[in-house]
């Protein structure tokens, strides 16, 4: 697995129940200065609000009931916030956008035997493509050590061992 992955999904399992693995997360507020958001059985953690820049990223962790005994199961998400999200989706969609229609308009145009000069548009978007993935590679490298932070903070409330980080990080 690379270094840096843009939205990796990992499952924890805790003894404790449901209810005071909420607890114990929402208390990194007061411990660390994490940012803690609580929205039914999911608890969002964020960066320090003095710390936080535009590449920092959000740890999504949904609390389940574990079916057999009294554990709980975690499935945590780690990613950018939702507006930068939102921002590369939007940027990777136009750019996928220019390059289907106007390589569709500007080959059907050649095949007519007419010059189009939106044939231009099939280098340009497969450059905003590659682009775009470069800069998120970069926020990815800037955003890795708060990742570690967020990570490293919930592992140490929760009181799991080194081994589930090594899990994680494989």
């Amino acid at each position: 697995m690379s270094k840096y992955v843009i939205r990796p999904r990992f499952k924890l399992m805790s003894n404790l129940d449901k209810k005071v693995v909420i607890d114990k997360l929402l208390s990194l507020s007061e411990n660390n200065g994490i940012v803690t958001q609580l929205v039914s059985n999911r608890v969002k953690l964020s960066i320090p609000l003095d710390k936080q820049e535009y590449w920092s990223p959000i740890l999504s962790i949904s609390i389940e009931d574990y079916k057999i005994s009294n554990d709980s199961e975690l499935k945590c998400l780690i990613g950018p916030k939702e507006n930068v999200w939102l921002m590369f989706v939007f940027i990777y969609g136009i750019a996928a956008m220019t390059f289907l229609f106007g390589g569709i308009k500007s080959l059907s145009e050649l095949s007519l035997g007419t010059h189009s000069s939106l044939l231009l548009s099939i280098p340009v978007s497969l450059i905003m493509i590659l682009l775009t993935f470069i800069a998120a590679k970069i926020g990815q490298r800037k955003g890795y050590d708060q990742m570690m932070f967020l990570i490293d903070s919930t592992l140490e409330v929760l009181e799991l061992s080194d081994s589930e980080k090594e899990k994680i990080l494989s």
